[in-house]
C-alpha cells in the first residue's frame, strides 16, 4: 500500500531533531519516501507525559531507550513489516504508557494494514490523550477519505478547517471531497481562493485534480509538471497519494515522470 498522508513523525531525522506531528502544514515535510509524511512544529513529546499541561513537558528529552524503540518501529514500518512495527510500539508504550504520539504511530501502522477499525481506535485515543493535537484529528478525517466515505470525510475536514482555517492541506482535502461528491460549484469556489505562490503545491495539485475530474488529462498533467518543477519531491509527496486514492494517478507507478 502506498504512503498515506497521515501526519505521524516517522523520519529518524525528525526524531533526532525532536520535531513533532503538529498542525503547521505549511512546513517542509520529511523526506522519508515510504512513510507517512510528518509536518514540522512543536517539539515531539516522547517523555511519557501525554497531557497538555504546558510546553515544558513537551520539551523534555525522551530517554534513549524510548527514542530507539520509536526509531525501530519507524524502520519496521518502512520495511512494511507492520506486525514487527506494532511490537516495537508495544515495547515503547511500556516506557511511556499514555503517549499520544505512540498511539498516533500505532494508528498509522494499522492504516497501512488496512485495519481501519483499529486505526480509528488508536487515533481516537491519541486525540483524547492530547486534545490540542492536530495530527490525530486529521488522521481520523483521512481514514474516512481512504474508505471513500466522502460525505463523512467532508463534514469532518470542514470542521477541522474551522479550527485551523489557514491549513492548506485540510483545504485541499475539502476540495477533493467536494470533487468526489460531484459538487463542482463549491469546489470551484474553493479552487478560486487557492494561492499559486503558497509554500505547498496545493494550488497545482488542486488544478490537476479539477482537470482530471473534467476529463482533461493533458492539462492536468501539465499542472503536475509545474508542481514538480517548482517544489521539491518532499512537498509534492504530501499531495500525490490523494490523487491515487481518487483514481486520477496509477498506483503501479505514481512516481514516474509526468510528461505533457
Amino acid at each position: 500500500m502506498r504512503t498515506f498522508s497521515l501526519l505521524v513523525t516517522l523520519s529518524i531525522l525528525s526524531l533526532t531533531a525532536q520535531r513533532s506531528i503538529c498542525a503547521d502544514a505549511t512546513a517542509t515535510p520529511s523526506a522519508s519516501p515510504a512513510l507517512s509524511t510528518p509536518v514540522a512544529g512543536t517539539p515531539l513529546n516522547l517523555s511519557g507525559d501525554s497531557s497538555s499541561t504546558g510546553a515544558a513537558a513537551a520539551q523534555e528529552k525522551p530517554s534513549p531507550e524510548l527514542l530507539n524503540k520509536y526509531r525501530e518501529a519507524a524502520i519496521e514500518m518502512e520495511k512494511k513489516n507492520f506486525d514487527g512495527a506494532l511490537v516495537k510500539v508495544d515495547e515503547a508504550q511500556k516506557i511511556a504508557p499514555n503517549n499520544p504520539n505512540l498511539e498516533n504511530l500505532r494508528g498509522a501502522i494499522y492504516t497501512q494494514k488496512k485495519d481501519f477499525a483499529k486505526a480509528t481506535e488508536a487515533f481516537t485515543k491519541a486525540s483524547q490523550l492530547d486534545k490540542k493535537s492536530f495530527s490525530p484529528k486529521y488522521n481520523l478525517c483521512e481514514l474516512l477519505f481512504l474508505q471513500k466515505k466522502y460525505p463523512e470525510a467532508l463534514t469532518q475536514f470542514q470542521a477541522l478547517q474551522t479550527e485551523d482555517p489557514k491549513n492548506n492541506l485540510v483545504k485541499y482535502k475539502v476540495f477533493l471531497c467536494l470533487l468526489a461528491l460531484d459538487n463542482k460549484p463549491e469546489a470551484e469556489k474553493l479552487l478560486d481562493k487557492m494561492d499559486p505562490f503558497d509554500e505547498l503545491p496545493v494550488y497545482y495539485f488542486s488544478k490537476a485534480a479539477w482537470d482530471f475530474k473534467n476529463a482533461n488529462g493533458t492539462e492536468a498533467k501539465s499542472w503536475l509538471v509545474s508542481a514538480r518543477n517548482i517544489y521539491p519531491p518532499q512537498k509534492n509527496a504530501l499531495f500525490v497519494d490523494a490523487l491515487m486514492e481518487l483514481g486520477y494517478l496509477p498506483r503501479d507507478n505514481p512516481d514516474a515522470p509526468v510528461t505533457k
